[in-house]
């Protein structure tokens, strides 16, 4: 930077020190050799366009346009609108391209290309539950609107490529289809109609078509229904693109379309505009609502278990557990959740109103399961927020199950809370079992002026009084656990804005389906045992070989374990099964008898699993040779 003060022309000697000044610094050096370096930093980038988007599992979406289920808000997100580059938040992503289509255009003869100062921005996300495909967008639109008088307006226009490869359109914008007293409804169109449907909800001061204002937006909701398109269950992408498109202050004639003074139009896209490039939606497999195992294993106890409702006993630390309630009912390690759950409220109506609230209730419960010579305990932990019943003499918040006794009959056992009195117990038959239950050191039953906090119970069933032996392995059961909130004597039943109803169960809610509750027999061999404990899995050759028309397996488990012996012919087609269920540590017996087969070669193999975790633990097959 050169500095040459007061040296006009010749004037001036120079370097004058009394009336001017040169002066001269640098940044390097002053003529070099010596250079200094201009980073230049990256321009941001304006388009992301993310090669494809995950699709979020969701628990549950009504399409009602609201976008008020919590899945949305952590949906991975495009964003499109002007400049959606600069105002990207988190890990939002904008998408290919965009465009002002007014362009240079002619109005009355004047000529504008006037530059596209709209702010709006559409956030589009993504959800799934099952073969429901989900597209959710949220907008800011100052002025909502359409083309003309019968054209396509602000909205969603996308295309989807069946499993057959064929590309179909599905649109969701705003037209004048429906208009009331000016205004507008949202228009769902696709190829097949049946294949989706969509629904919008308009902001507090939107007005369709109506630009002597400044809109709030709207937001709207697509579903499309993946197995109309061919697709299955497990399917793994789904090829789409997305438009957005943003006519603004086009009511009718009124404006001339472009106005750029009065209204713009704008458009932007993921993946090509029409095509033919796409984008790729990764449908993310579904966890498991339910584990729904088919066996639980009760745990031999060390110590007796006192029958009072604590579970204040080591054993139940350790014991089997299954977890009642919601699909979203936390899990600790080994634990597993059940079948299924409904929330029974439904659609009602209370005084004329009619309510559908979503189950907000996070109650759920433990249910654990020990074994001691001939007596089944189950122990139950609930963090229920609302101990109550379902009104004066019905039943309440507690467990409901049905059990098989040894001749087949099935009876009901049910423990519960229906008044302050303390936990009702009711069988089929009442000395087969009994229970006890302590409440929470806040709960207090139909009270719902407080927040309880939970309650315990301890059931134990006789097993020898339902007709088993010592050498019994399982038994089969459905349990059911009850959850009626707020439902006291002076609320009416399924009053959601005061009270909920839900229940959970395991196996089925009241039949046929049922599970299995494993454990270990009294003794360590059973009745057709033959004594001692092997150290390692076995599987004999059957004896005598070749037989007509039995012969004896031996078999040998060196812990408690499930096992199956089946009979296959030379085919491979089973044709006899000789264990199914649970076996102690112990060496095994079993006859086979083949007066109903053919002479042939036969093969007969064995399977083992763990009890506690279902892990395959010993596979071996053997051949053997029936001559009549």
């Amino acid at each position: 930077i050169f500095d040459p003060d007061g040296y006009p022309g010749n004037k001036l000697a120079p370097w004058d020190s009394a009336r001017g000044t040169f002066y001269k610094s640098w940044w390097g050096s002053e003529w070099g050799p010596t250079m200094r370096s201009l980073t230049l930093t990256p321009e941001p980038v304006v388009f992301d366009d993310p090669a494809s988007l995950d699709v979020v599992a969701a628990a549950n979406v009504t399409v009602d346009g609201k976008l008020d289920e919590a899945e949305w808000a952590n949906a991975p997100t495009l964003l499109f609108g002007p400049g959606a580059y600069l105002k990207r938040t988190g890990k939002e992503k904008t998408v290919t391209g965009d465009v002002d289509v007014k362009g240079t255009f002619v109005v009355n003869g004047v000529t504008y290309h006037l530059p596209n100062i709209d702010s709006s921005l559409a956030r589009v996300k993504f959800l799934r539950k099952g073969m429901n495909l989900y597209i959710g967008f949220q907008s800011d639109d100052k002025s909502v609107g359409t083309f003309g008088d019968s054209w396509e307006g602000d909205g969603l226009f996308m295309k989807i490529k069946y499993a057959n490869g064929a590309t179909k359109e599905f649109k969701l914008y705003y037209n004048l289809t429906g208009a009331v007293n000016g205004d507008t409804t949202i228009h769902y169109e696709a190829n097949d109609p049946t294949f989706g449907a969509g629904a919008s909800v308009k902001g507090t001061n939107t007005k369709v078509n109506d630009t002597t204002q400044v809109d709030n937006g709207y937001t709207a909701e697509l579903v499309i229904h993946l197995d109309s398109l061919g697709y299955i269950p497990n399917a793994a992408a789904i090829p789409v693109l997305v438009n957005i498109f943003d006519p603004d202050g086009y009511p009718g004639n009124k404006l001339a379309p472009w106005d750029s003074a009065r209204g713009t139009y704008y458009k932007s896209w993921w993946g090509s505009e029409w095509g033919p490039t796409m984008r790729s939606l990764n449908i993310t497999p579904l966890p498991p609502a339910y584990d729904n195992p088919d066996t639980i294993f009760a745990k031999d106890a060390v110590a007796s278990i006192v029958v009072d409702g604590n579970l204040n006993e080591a054993d139940w630390t350790t014991a089997n557990t299954l977890v009642f309630g919601p699909s979203n009912a936390p899990k600790n390690p080994g634990e597993k959740t059940v079948t299924g759950n409904v929330d029974v409220k439904a659609s009602f109506v209370v005084n004329g109103v009619t309510y559908l609230l979503p189950y907000k209730d996070t109650s759920f419960t433990r249910v654990k399961f020990l074994h001691k010579g001939m007596n089944l305990y189950i122990g139950i932990q609930s963090s229920d927020k609302s101990v109550g019943s379902f009104g004066d003499s019905w039943e309440g918040d507690g467990m409901f199950m049905k059990m098989k006794y040894a001749s087949g009959a099935m009876n009901e056992f049910k423990s519960f809370y229906r008044d302050s009195a303390g936990v009702s117990y009711e069988a089929t038959v009442l000395k087969h079992a009994k229970a006890a239950g302590k409440l929470g050191a806040s709960s207090k039953v139909n009270d719902t002026t407080q927040v309880d906090n939970g309650y315990s119970m301890e059931t134990v069933i006789y097993l020898d009084s339902l007709g088993y032996n010592k050498y019994t392995k399982s038994v089969q059961a459905l349990v059911n656990i009850f959850d009626p909130d707020g439902f006291t004597r002076t609320l009416a039943p399924w009053d959601s804005a005061r009270g909920t109803y839900f229940k959970s169960w395991w196996g089925s809610e009241w039949g046929p389906a049922m599970k299995t509750i494993a454990f270990s027999p009294v003794t360590g061999v059973g009745a057709n045992a033959i004594g001692g404990v092997p150290t390692v899995y076995s599987l004999a050759q059957n004896y005598p070989n070749p037989f007509n028309p039995t012969t004896n397996i031996q078999f040998g488990v060196p812990e408690n374990s499930f096992v199956e012996l089946k009979i296959y012919d030379i085919l491979g087609r089973e044709v006899a099964t000789l264990a199914s269920g649970n076996y102690v540590a112990g060496f095994y017996t079993l006859p086979f008898n083949g007066s109903s087969l053919s002479s042939s070669v036969y093969f007969y193999r064995m399977t083992s699993r763990s009890i506690v975790n279902n892990q395959a633990q010993f596979i071996s097959t053997k051949k053997f040779l029936l001559v009549k």
